[in-house]
């Protein structure tokens, strides 16, 4: 009684800040936007990127050079297919030009400062404004309650980013989240099986409605859990994100919370990307928020079905906009309609980092999730391994590191291993394998199943990329 008394009080608490501060009324427009027809979409989009752009050309340094380069005026700008009109913004050209890429004056207001460690532990910083963050929250908050859950009930978060865990430690932000927001935070960023049981019984103890958390987090607890044996939470659903979701996962973290799985994909730079309905048919993107564009090599836009580099431009950045950047994703975009009626634009699935791509001896692509899949095929119900990663030293020579399971037979494994790489992905490949106590996680909390130190085919070194004069070369 107690429990369902103080979710309610926690629930009107959060719907009355939510319409003070504006969230229930960026969220009702959010919602209208996704039923709209395609073609209203996009006209409302565009018409929200030429006034950005008429920011960006008169206040940012930079995209005022790009303007005057290419005679570009906001005006040019009337369909999704002007977007390539722009160049593409890359994270070194963030690093390398960050002043000329914030505004000078405009409507930006209460501006703060963020970072990111990115997967490959290079950190970038940025600024982000009242607005950005305003639409950004509201975008958040419908996509928990596609998760059948209602703020107040009660919530875990199971987070890998040290970052974002430094403001739940202290004693204040603790009792604000338990008492004010009925929310448990559990930091993962060192993430082992001591640290999940030490948190396990605290976790069955608060009986969250919704496990939101970083996948390896997530698919590491269902494991411990499963081998472990003992109680559960027995939550409505999983809200996974930070990693690449494969069906091997969601299908173990499916069995061991008896749950429906939401795929969640975004970055710390343009916020939320895209989400998974109740259809579980694709991820909707929002471009109310984010114009997201899926394009090869050569900046051209990918057919449905086929997998190429996300490029995403933020609507609502005013104080240091992010217009065609790339996250350095890759994913596969479908044309069809969702049958949850929304109208938005689906990506099929994320495939992973484009800077995860194995390129084989004989010049075939291979996305990280390739060995994913077949690790996990492989691996199917044997307790063998409790981590693996892939690691490409040159164009013929992988590393395969393994920390096996007590008693697992690692001669057996490694000629299994072997054999499947093999015969599924190029038998040039040569193999070293490296037996580990643990694989870390990267600076920024997470893990990456794939690492190539190779130059990558899809990390947009496309010409002209950089808009910028020879003197700055």
């Amino acid at each position: 009684m107690l429990r369902r008394a103080h979710s309610a009080v926690v629930n009107l608490a959060t719907r009355a800040v939510h319409l003070a501060d504006g969230t229930t009324a960026r969220r009702a427009e959010l919602d209208r936007f996704d039923c709209l027809p395609r073609e209203e979409q996009e006209r409302i989009a565009m018409s929200r990127l030429r006034k950005l752009l008429a920011h960006a050309f008169e206040r940012v340094p930079y995209y005022a050079q790009v303007a005057q380069q290419r005679g570009l005026k906001p005006e040019h700008f009337q369909t999704y297919d002007d977007l390539r009109k722009l160049p593409l913004l890359t994270k070194q050209i963030v690093q390398r030009r960050w002043d000329d890429l914030v505004a000078r004056g405009g409507p930006s207001k209460h501006i703060k400062a963020s970072f990111t460690g990115g997967s490959t532990g290079t950190p970038l910083s940025f600024l982000l404004d009242q607005q950005y963050r305003g639409y950004g929250a509201a975008d958040k908050a419908r996509c928990y309650e596609r998760c059948d859950y209602s703020f107040g009930e009660p919530l875990v978060f199971i987070w890998g980013s040290d970052y974002d865990s430094a403001a739940h430690k202290s004693l204040p932000q603790k009792l604000l989240d338990r008492i004010g927001r009925n929310l448990l935070w559990v930091d993962t960023f060192n993430l082992s099986e001591e640290l999940l049981e030490r948190h396990s019984e605290r976790i069955v103890a608060h009986d969250p409605v919704l496990i939101v958390g970083y996948l390896v987090s997530l698919t590491m607890y269902a494991r411990f859990l499963r081998t472990r044996g003992g109680r559960r939470p027995s939550p409505r659903a999983l809200q996974a994100t930070a990693e690449t979701l494969t069906q091997p996962d969601r299908k173990l973290l499916e069995e061991t919370f008896d749950c429906r799985v939401f795929d969640r994909y975004g970055s710390r730079e343009v916020g939320l990307i895209g989400h998974e309905c109740e259809a579980h048919e694709g991820l909707h993107l929002s471009p109310m928020c984010n114009l997201t564009e899926v394009v090869d090599a050569n900046d051209k836009p990918v057919a449905p079905g086929q997998t190429g580099r996300i490029v995403v431009t933020n609507l609502h950045n005013y104080a240091m906009p992010f217009i065609r950047y790339e996250v350095e994703d890759m994913a596969v975009p479908i044309q069809r309609f969702c049958s949850c009626g929304r109208a938005s634009p689906l990506l099929e699935r994320i495939i992973g980092r484009a800077g995860d791509v194995i390129i084989s001896p004989s010049g075939k692509l291979i996305p990280g999730v390739f060995f994913v899949h077949n690790f996990g095929r492989l691996l199917s119900g044997r307790d063998l391994v409790k981590q693996y990663q892939v690691v490409q030293e040159s164009r013929a020579e992988l590393t395969i590191r393994l920390v096996p399971s007590e008693g697992a037979d690692v001669a057996t494994l490694q000629n299994e291993l072997t054999d499947m790489i093999h015969q599924h992905a190029d038998s040039a490949f040569v193999l070293t394998f490296e037996i580990c106590d643990t694989i870390p996680s990267t600076s920024s909390g997470k893990y990456r199943f794939t690492i190539s130190k190779l130059d990558q085919p899809f990390t947009g070194n496309s010409p002209g990329s950089d808009c910028q004069p020879d003197t700055d070369r």
